[in-house]
């Protein structure tokens, strides 16, 4: 077999911003991105895991990043269709375990929480907003059922072109039982 070239690690600033925000170092929470292929949720578990350690904010030798980018490299094709089968075998569709591997940064356990109802934005599916790409929000706001059946109701609807217009009286439809 061909011997796969390690891939380019790259933090994704995104995540690292988040766990920035939630008061690790920029370093560590580098770190713990390139260790958990970019995945959040497992970088700021492992930030958890880790923080007594005493090298927690070394930066990761030239070694060690060729180590992680040659893992990600020999897991990533073979890894991404065993959990696909696996997901499949346990009787969820390929379409739904795509979207929850997606959704889960491609983490099993993360994705399985996911299909079983463990979702962000109270377990309806809709991702959290990260302020970055419109086109998820309204990905988002469009597979809410809640906002699906609300924008069918004529008083919601005049209640939002209200608020377009004139953004103060959005403390008036809050306190309307059938629009708020």
């Amino acid at each position: 077999a061909v011997a796969e070239e390690p891939r380019a690690l790259v933090v994704d600033e995104n995540s690292q911003r988040q766990l920035m925000d939630m008061g690790f170092p920029e370093q560590r929470a580098a770190k713990a991105l390139l260790l958990n292929r970019n995945n959040a949720h497992l970088a700021m578990e492992w930030c958890l895991e880790h923080e007594n350690d005493g090298d927690v904010d070394t930066p990761l030798t030239e070694e060690q990043l060729a180590q992680v980018s040659q893992e990600g490299a020999q897991g990533s094709a073979h890894g991404e269709a065993e959990t696909m089968q696996r997901m499949v075998e346990m009787g969820f569709s390929e379409e739904e375990v795509a979207s929850a591997l997606q959704a889960t940064g491609h983490s099993f356990e993360a994705a399985c929480a996911w299909l079983l109802g463990e979702r962000d934005a109270g377990g309806d599916g809709v991702q959290e907003y990260d302020g970055e790409d419109p086109a998820m929000l309204l990905q988002g706001a469009l597979q809410d059922s809640n906002l699906e059946a609300s924008l069918a109701n004529p008083r919601v609807i005049q209640a939002l072109q209200a608020i377009v217009d004139d953004p103060e009286v959005l403390q008036h439809f809050l306190q309307d039982a059938e629009v708020g």
